[in-house]
């Protein structure tokens, strides 16, 4: 029996609510489920994002070229609008460098093109190791100017900061050793000056929000871009970034990536998101926060549970948390699971 004969693809089970023999019989098949490249998402069109490839090479101007290459191609082909991507060094290691896309929205063109960049760094056998980190970036307009929701927002990342490291480790084991100095948790940070917003009578604007959680160390988990220092604008090139995915050049990954993203983010707006039980249970488990030796453990009923809270069908479900489970224990090595993607 596969997977999708025991839960309906396309249904919207709440898999955190199934009981313990049915939860053991789901994560039996998921063991030998495998992640495929789908042509498009079905992302609302209102989610714009942009994604950062890193590398390693000791041929930077093949891949440059290549680069060019392909934005010619595409632009004669018309499968650009407007922006090319974008081939530059990457300051954080000596043969390190970067590919960085324009704006995308989730279409059969973008994915065509994330499966081409990644066979250009394959091609040219650049390094993908320990040193390098794969961004991705969303437009602020996702989530508007709501107060609110940008509170909820922040509230649901440091209650799922563990289960978003884990998962965003793609296909290896564990975290990048630079994780901690290029993209650094939050959740403990964010918690206690999140509380200290709440002391206030009013629900705080957004400058207030952002003012406050405005981090001096600049390469934490997440970066906001013209949002903090710009006031009430929010829009498709002001942008939110999460730093702590590892480097890939499978194309499975990066959208796997983007779709659990781009749903954790739109959530915020779904109306099912309790702010008050999101604190309590935060607080509850405070101790674990931020630590990412702890980061690396599974822990099946949180991630259970945010799949329930930002996936409407079963099929993204699975796929998060087939990433997630990668070989279903805790390795401490930094080298690549066995393959979950087709």
């Amino acid at each position: 029996m596969e997977i999708f004969d025991f839960i309906g693809e396309k249904s919207n089970d709440m898999l955190s609510k199934m009981s313990e023999k049915d939860k053991h019989e789901l994560l039996e098949l998921l063991k030998i489920y495998r992640i495929s490249l789908r042509d498009r998402l079905a992302l609302d069109p209102n989610v714009t994002f942009g994604l950062e490839f890193e590398f390693g090479t000791d041929n930077p101007s093949k891949v440059e070229s290549g680069t060019k290459t392909l934005n010619y191609k595409w632009l004669m082909e018309k499968r650009l609008n407007g922006s090319w991507y974008d081939f530059k060094k990457e300051t954080s290691s000596t043969d390190g460098y970067e590919i960085s896309s324009p704006i995308l929205i989730d279409s059969i063109e973008t994915w065509k093109q994330v499966k081409e960049i990644c066979s250009l760094i394959e091609s040219n056998k650049c390094r993908i190791d320990e040193r390098d980190a794969g961004h991705i970036h969303f437009g602020t307009q996702i989530i508007g100017n709501n107060p609110d929701e940008w509170l909820t927002f922040f509230r649901l990342y440091c209650l799922y900061e563990n289960i978003i490291y884990r998962f965003s480790y793609g296909e290896f084991e564990k975290e990048r050793s630079f994780v901690s100095t290029y993209a650094a948790p939050l959740a403990k940070e964010y918690t206690h000056r999140l509380d200290k917003l709440d002391e206030g009578i009013i629900t705080p604007s957004i400058r207030k929000i952002f003012t406050t959680l405005a981090v001096p160390h600049k390469k934490c988990a997440m970066q906001f871009y013209k949002v903090s220092e710009g006031g009430t604008s929010f829009e498709k090139n002001r942008t939110f970034e999460f730093r702590m995915p590892n480097a890939s050049i499978n194309p499975v990954i990066w959208q796997n990536n983007v779709n659990f993203f781009a749903h954790f983010v739109s959530s915020v707006k779904s109306g099912k998101l309790d702010i008050e039980l999101l604190k309590r249970k935060t607080k509850e488990k405070l101790d674990e926060l931020s630590k990412l030796s702890r980061y690396n453990l599974i822990s099946i009923d949180e991630a259970l549970e945010l799949a329930d809270l930002i996936f409407d069908n079963n099929l993204d479900k699975i796929n998060f948390l087939r990433q997630y489970m990668k070989e279903f224990e805790t390795i401490d090595e930094f080298r690549k699971s066995e393959s979950f993607t087709k």
